[in-house]
């Protein structure tokens, strides 16, 4: 950039006048040249939430195929990203002084901008993590997913519902149909289209269990206060004496007056074993069941187990996440000389299309994830909107179960130049 300037007699003034102009022109590099401070913010956030989240499904994706080979899942955290931004500028003046032609001068100014991203990865825990990944799904985990949509959440994290029984996979090779299973699928449908049509839904309630034996009279108890603060509540029973319940708020399934006359209503009613005078249900576990407590209690059959049985909640067994790998695995297809060489057994239909994972020995050129194991590729295709809905509450249920464990040694930090 060349400058042309009047010669003036003093040279001060020259010096004064370009130092503006310099100033000028470095704020102008550093604005348009490079985005710093909010502007930063807005230009990167976007490609670090994107790549994040495509790692996340190809992780996700990586274990299932493991899984499906019987290999160890790896499931490393991503805990921490943090980066630094450097500026740097510079400038040159320069004036020639031409006689007779007044005074040539020139102004120079450069810049350069660097970011250096660094990366924190953890492995969980193990004894903490391993426990989470294990234990049984509650229902205080698996309610607040089905409020999106029971069904699909039901399919994947249930071992039973009342008297019927989800597939499993009881060896680790291969997946059993129990003779309640086709009832069970179609409990479950009848479920979304009854929620479809605005005759069923799931919401929050208040329900309780007895916690003490009948007396007449509460008195003035000492303890009465801290069994308030423990969720105890006191109510009169059918007898007129008072008793103590533990109260818990859990999710309700409730039924329209209309499913009375409704056909799937009634089938619903008959597949769930439900008390056909009420209309609202509480799902709870069966260690906070009114109905097998009862049971217990008496030294009869688990209602669970008895044809006979009525219900009057929905009494649920959940699988653990290990579980939920595990059956959503059964998805990946692989290729034929992988079975033939024993490196994994055949395809079975354990979700039907709920989940669909292809294989294929060239990247593919449309979906929505792909990760490559053994030299094939495998990916959930762009347009299986089923399989992607599936993968995301695959994603929903882990990061419920899981969390964020407290990271244990080693920790890799990956600074990037």
């Amino acid at each position: 950039m060349n400058i042309r300037l009047k010669r003036r007699g003093e040279a001060g003034f020259f010096a004064k006048a370009n130092t503006g102009l310099i100033a000028g022109l470095l704020s102008c590099v550093i604005l348009s040249g490079c985005t710093v401070g909010p502007g930063s913010l807005h230009r990167d956030y976007p490609r670090y939430s994107q790549t994040l989240r495509d790692i996340q499904d190809e992780h996700l994706l990586l274990n299932l195929v493991r899984l499906r080979y019987l290999e160890t899942p790896v499931f490393l955290q991503l805990t921490s990203i943090t980066t630094t931004y450097e500026i740097s500028a510079n400038a040159n003046i320069s004036a020639t002084d031409n006689a007779g032609a007044g005074t040539t001068s020139g102004a120079g100014v450069g810049g350069g901008y660097r970011e250096t991203p660094t990366f924190s990865y953890s492995l969980p825990d193990s004894q903490e993590f391993f426990g989470r990944m294990v234990a049984k799904l509650s229902t205080a985990q698996l309610a607040p997913l089905t409020m999106t949509g029971a069904g699909g959440y039901f399919r994947l994290g249930l071992n039973r519902i009342n008297g019927l029984e989800n597939v499993s996979v009881y060896s680790g090779w291969t997946a059993e149909e129990p003779a309640s299973y086709a009832k069970f699928v179609e409990a479950l449908g009848i479920m979304q289209e009854l929620e479809r049509d605005g005759l069923l839904d799931v919401t929050y309630n208040m329900t309780g269990r007895v916690a003490s034996s009948p007396f007449d009279e509460l008195g003035e108890y000492s303890s009465m206060a801290e069994a308030e603060q423990a969720g105890m509540e006191f109510w009169k029973n059918a007898d007129g004496q008072w008793v103590a319940l533990v109260g818990k708020r859990v999710p309700f399934m409730r039924l329209a007056a209309a499913t009375t006359n409704d056909p799937r209503g009634l089938r619903l009613r008959e597949l769930l074993q439900l008390d056909t005078q009420k209309y609202s249900f509480p799902i709870v576990d069966v260690d906070f069941s009114l109905t097998e407590m009862a049971r217990l209690k008496e030294g009869r059959p688990a209602a669970a187990l008895d044809p006979e049985a009525k219900f009057g909640e929905i009494v649920i067994v959940n699988r653990s996440m290990f579980e939920i790998l595990g059956i959503a695995s059964r998805s990946v297809e692989v290729p034929d000389e992988h079975v033939q060489s024993g490196l994994a057994v055949a395809d079975e239909d354990v979700l039907g299309d709920m989940l669909t994972i292809r294989s294929s020995k060239d990247e593919p050129t449309s979906s929505a994830v792909a990760t490559q194991h053994k030299g094939i590729w495998f990916y959930i295709a762009a347009n299986d909107l089923s399989s992607k809905m599936t993968f995301l509450r695959l994603h929903s249920l882990f990061e419920v179960t899981a969390g964020r464990v407290s990271g244990a040694e080693p920790i890799l930090t990956i600074p990037v130049n």
